[in-house]
């Protein structure tokens, strides 16, 4: 079984830091979240992974809409909106910065 790590950085956020994450996929991973002390982090994920538990973050297993338009109109309705998506091939290591502005 693969692992993936997640790292959460607040960047140039002020305050508390709060995502959600939305990790679907067709294979089994355990996923390692290193996130900064003021991020909290709500994990939705796939059954058939696992999620080394933390202080920073909740995680639930959902089962997810399988295609990627599905997926992003389930997140809309949920959610309200969304910040960024990807489809990735088979990660080893996702750095997500939360907070910080748009650059040119």
């Amino acid at each position: 079984m693969s692992t993936l790590q997640l790292n959460v950085s607040s960047g140039a956020a002020k305050g508390k830091c709060k995502a959600v994450f939305i990790l679907n996929s067709n294979t089994s991973f355990v996923l390692s979240i290193h996130s900064d002390e003021d991020c909290h982090l709500l994990v939705h994920h796939s059954p058939h992974s696992f999620v080394i538990p933390s202080s920073n973050h909740n995680s639930t297993v959902i089962l997810v809409p399988y295609s990627s338009e599905q997926l992003l109109r389930w997140a809309k309705e949920t959610y309200g909106g969304i910040s960024s998506f990807a489809e990735l091939e088979d990660p080893q290591r996702i750095l997500f910065q939360v907070g910080r502005g748009g650059s040119c």
